[in-house]
């Protein structure tokens, strides 16, 4: 099974490891397609969660997970972040 391509670019798109946008216009698509925003919400909400799970066995990362959940309730897209 596979996942749709926009899936893959919003992976991009929100990695910290490299230049996402570069890489996105370099696979030939445009970072900012409306089309994305959708893939940008639930990766956003994916690694959000992940924050929040990972909460929940280190404590000291309760803050950072609580601000993750309240960005992505403003913003679940991620363009403004």
């Amino acid at each position: 099974m596979t996942a749709p391509v926009g899936w893959d670019l919003a992976c991009l798109l929100r990695t910290t490891r490299l230049d996402g946008r570069a890489a996105v216009r370099a696979y030939g698509a445009d970072p900012d397609d409306p089309e994305l925003r959708a893939f940008l919400a639930a990766r956003g909400l994916q690694g959000t969660l992940w924050m929040l799970v990972r909460a929940l066995r280190l404590p000291s990362e309760s803050a950072a997970a609580r601000a993750a959940l309240a960005a992505w309730l403003r913003d679940p897209s991620g363009a403004t972040r």
